[in-house]
């Protein structure tokens, strides 16, 4: 099989259904990639500081990231 090539675009969108609370293997089997790739996309984002907020309360917006802080 040959390498697929990803775009920003693809990367933000992996870490978007991440975000939104999704299993990887489930992101991957959505949006047609492997779940080592979803995997390896989701470390990068965790090693650089991101985390899935633990809990959205309702007046949060959808597209805004956790603070990078821990």
């Amino acid at each position: 099989m040959a390498r697929r090539t990803f775009t920003v675009i693809d990367v933000a969108e992996i870490l978007e259904h991440w975000y939104a609370g999704r299993p990887k293997v489930q992101v991957a089997r959505s949006l047609g990639v492997d779940a080592k790739t979803v995997r390896k996309y989701v470390r990068a984002a965790e090693a650089a500081g991101f985390h899935r907020a633990a809990r959205r309360s309702a007046g949060s917006s959808g597209g805004s990231w956790s603070p990078r802080c821990r």
